[in-house]
């Protein structure tokens, strides 16, 4: 079967189970994407090309007829995006071993992976880079050709302008051409066409659109989630990222925080078993990897490209433990390593008769408990903060406000319902963790909306945990006493939420 064949079935069985459960959730970050395509915001530095490529759909759809908001026409494009990152890596696996098995049964791991699946049904930049990703490790293990080698250098650069990240699968390609040619020349021509194309477009954009004149400039630009500013959490070192890291990564692949003791299931509690198929897969990837280990036992040349990828992987983690550890959406592209590091791995036993049904039945498993908790759900509810938001937009007013210090339910209100939130946390950037200065703003937010004769509403903060307040003060330096001094009285309830109207200023 050649090559292009292989992808065609690959990237079309993916789309089909991807298309088949997109989400009605909504990840809030996605609504976000598709607003500031809307309001013609293009350019975000730390992910240029996703609303550019995203526009140009957007626009296509609407010349053939399309009328509704551009979220839908992203999960497409998403879905679509995803698929075509599942063909290519398969071709490239497949290509890599030798073993359709091998390649295709990492196909099915990676595609039902937590975070693929999940950022392929949703609106995310990432699979987009998981894209560009698949198709430059596709490239970079095809041929020995000069010409290969540069276009998976463009391919890693447009995955380098959708996600800032992906400069550390650099390394893996590297060591991958290295270990099958001993070649410098490839490496050297990818690396210098990848730095060359993505740092050209980053100075362009830089001076053209954000106004940025020095090198000290330039980097604290593209260092940062805002233009100058950032929430502490991101980009800082302490010690205690390192496990919040290894555990976004196991939660990238099975949504761990759904597990639940086995011994709490009873019957009458049918609810509960999407939590055990979530341990059942648990167990399931530990087997797989441990079995990717014990596979490689005695095959030298599977054990030197595990390590390129198994290298490719930890390349990430640093950057990862640096930027954001308690985040498993930025393993996505490194997920992609794994899945070779897998394959590469187990190809050498697949001839054994029980390796390949204990691998298809680990693999079958982490898909079962991925659908069963979350994609199923996700396609058929549209889940408690939409359900949220729809009432806060029922009982207010386009011109009232909406004071809070949350991310979740608010960030569907302006794409979805017109309410434009004041977020405590968002506003935050720019203020050092000075939270009265904040609060002094907002106070005057809050006159200037009773002045127009529209009214305030917050959440009641007792509802808030205290983990949750805790971190508020450590990333906004907003604590419960601020919000409990705002003069607020209960108005209506939406689920489990209270919200609460402020008392008229003087």
């Amino acid at each position: 079967m050649k090559s292009v064949h292989r992808f065609l079935i690959l990237s079309a069985s993916a789309f089909i189970l991807f298309l088949a459960f997109l989400s009605i959730q909504y990840d809030t970050n996605g609504v976000f994407e598709a607003l500031s395509l809307e309001t013609g915001q293009l350019f975000p530095h730390n992910h240029i090309l996703y609303r550019p490529i995203g526009w140009i759909v957007f626009n296509i759809a609407m010349q053939l007829g399309y009328s509704g908001k551009s979220l839908f026409v992203l999960q497409w494009m998403d879905a679509a995006f995803g698929a075509i990152g599942v063909g290519l890596f398969g071709v490239a696996i497949e290509n890599l071993t030798r073993s359709r098995l091998a390649a295709w049964g990492a196909c099915f791991w990676l595609a039902t992976s937590f975070l693929y699946w999940y950022a392929s049904t949703e609106v995310d930049y990432v699979i987009l880079a998981a894209a560009f990703s698949a198709a430059a490790l596709a490239l970079a293990i095809k041929g020995t050709q000069l010409r290969t080698a540069v276009a998976a250098g463009a391919m890693l650069a447009l995955g380098i302008l959708t996600w800032q990240g992906n400069i550390f699968l650099l390394p893996c390609l590297v060591l991958l051409m290295i270990t099958r040619d001993w070649n410098w020349r490839r490496p050297a021509a990818m690396a210098v066409t990848a730095g060359a194309v993505s740092a050209g477009v980053y100075v362009l954009l830089g001076i053209s659109m954000h106004h940025v004149r020095d090198v000290s400039g330039f980097f604290a630009w593209t260092l940062h989630y805002g233009v100058s500013d950032t929430l502490p959490m991101w980009g800082r070192w302490e010690g205690n990222r390192i496990p919040q890291a290894m555990i976004s990564a196991f939660r990238s692949i099975v949504p761990t925080p759904l597990m639940i003791d086995p011994r709490m299931l009873s019957i009458g509690t049918p609810h509960l078993w999407g939590r055990i198929a979530v341990d059942i897969a648990g167990v399931a990837m530990s087997v797989l990897l441990l079995g990717a280990v014990v596979a490689l036992w005695g095959k030298r040349e599977n054990i030197r490209l595990s390590l390129c990828f198994a290298a490719g992987y930890a390349c990430f983690l640093p950057f990862i433990i640096w930027w954001d550890p308690g985040q498993p959406e930025w393993f996505v592209v490194p997920n992609i390593l794994l899945a070779g590091f897998l394959a590469v791995s187990w190809s050498a036993r697949l001839d054994n008769g029980f390796a390949r049904a204990l691998c298809l039945v680990c693999i079958v498993a982490i898909a079962g408990g991925n659908f069963f908790s979350t994609f199923r759900p996700r396609h058929s509810q549209i889940g408690p903060d939409r359900g949220v938001a729809a009432c806060v937009a029922a009982n207010t007013k386009s011109d009232d406000l909406l004071l809070v210090a949350e991310w979740g339910w608010p960030d569907y209100m302006e794409y979805f319902y017109k309410r434009v939130p004041f977020n405590l946390i968002d506003e935050s950037i720019g203020y050092n963790g000075n939270g009265q200065e904040l609060m002094d703003k907002a106070m005057r937010v809050i006159r200037d909306t009773q002045r127009k004769g529209a009214s305030v509403f917050t959440p009641d903060p007792a509802e808030y945990s205290p983990d949750h307040l805790e971190w508020l003060a450590g990333q906004a330096g907003v604590r419960l006493s601020h919000l409990q001094a705002l003069n607020a009285v209960p108005a209506f309830k939406c689920g489990d939420r209270l919200m609460k109207v402020l008392v008229a200023l003087p």
